[in-house]
């Protein structure tokens, strides 16, 4: 991650680290490393699982090992805060579902990203027919599908490429959290926020080299166990994601940005491209032996108790 005074959430990694430390009577030493230095995010499970890195964070999505039941939370669920996006995750998370996916690392605590992915364009777009042949930087998963089948075309676009892409033409709008308007520069570009394409996210991991686990003694391994054991450090995380989107969020739109809603038609079919995602999702992890519309429906039902009254975009779906 970056460092702390760019990115909130990197300081609690810090605040992790002198954590343990004190508990461990300083029997511990961890050293934070910022930015990359020792491996590049979609090598970061590498890193970890290799013993390069004795610690290390990693987006799922991001990695080349497949993570099936994980990118639940990459499906059209609607925007919600970050942190409550986790407390929902992590009771899914505590029923053993994911177990399986991190059965080569101690995974230490987790976490879903800042509160959605944001349909982010340089021109007004007031209606689905709006976005037929548009450029949209965005990732990959059920975010391409969507643009897809809206008739946009997704372009491959890591976040800090972005302000470049716009200057060089090669996009025209963007499917990416909104935290990243002023952390890549784009503010200077899009003007318009799609308010009915928010949605999507990801899971976060920070997970330890298991043979490092292992070898511990079995006090310091409790005290490992049992740190994130209530979701503290999770949800400082996903807390400080939050609390950084909306304030991104609300700028943008006190300042230079417009919001633009969908006439009930095209809502209604967004919410059919939707089910079909959902769809296809459960239907190929289930022909897989993955229980795929149970993990679905505990984190939608998750969100439902904790508050949030339309959770997804086409879901749930009928019996």
């Amino acid at each position: 991650m970056e460092p702390p005074d760019i990115n909130r959430g990197s300081a609690v990694f810090e605040t992790w680290a002198r954590d343990l430390e004190e508990r461990t009577g300083g029997r511990l030493k961890v050293e934070v490393v910022h930015g990359g230095a020792l491996a590049s995010i979609d090598k970061s499970y590498d890193a970890v699982t290799s013993g390069l890195a004795d610690v290390a964070f990693f987006v799922p999505q991001d990695t080349d090992k497949p993570f099936p039941l994980s990118d639940v939370v990459s499906l059209p669920f609607r925007q919600v805060r970050a942190d409550v996006a986790t407390k929902a995750i992590r009771k899914v998370w505590d029923k053993g579902y994911f177990d399986k996916e991190y059965a080569d690392v101690k995974v230490l605590f987790v976490f879903v990203s800042a509160s959605s992915e944001d349909l982010l364009t340089v021109k007004p777009i007031r209606n689905i027919a709006d976005l037929k042949g548009v450029k949209i930087g965005t990732g990959g998963g059920a975010r391409v599908k969507l643009l897809e089948a809206l008739g946009a075309v997704p372009v491959f676009a890591p976040p800090p490429e972005l302000s470049a892409m716009y200057q060089r033409g090669i996009i025209q709008g963007q499917l990416v959290t909104g935290i990243s308007l002023y952390r890549a520069g784009v503010h200077e570009w899009v003007k318009y926020l799609i308010e009915p394409v928010r949605m999507f996210r990801v899971m976060h991991i920070v997970a330890m080299n298991k043979d490092v686990y292992n070898r511990m003694p079995p006090d310091i391994q409790k005290i490992i166990d049992d740190m994130d054991a209530d979701g503290k450090y999770s949800l400082m995380i996903a807390k400080a994601q939050a609390d950084e989107y909306e304030e991104a969020m609300q700028k943008f739109l006190s300042t230079t940005g417009q919001s633009i809603g969908w006439s009930d038609a095209d809502k209604a079919k967004l919410e059919e491209i939707c089910a079909g995602i959902f769809k296809e999702w459960i239907a190929e992890n289930e022909a897989k032996g993955l229980p795929a519309r149970q993990v679905a429906d505990e984190f939608y039902n998750s969100l439902k108790e904790l508050g949030v009254d339309q959770p997804a975009y086409g879901y749930p779906l009928p019996e």
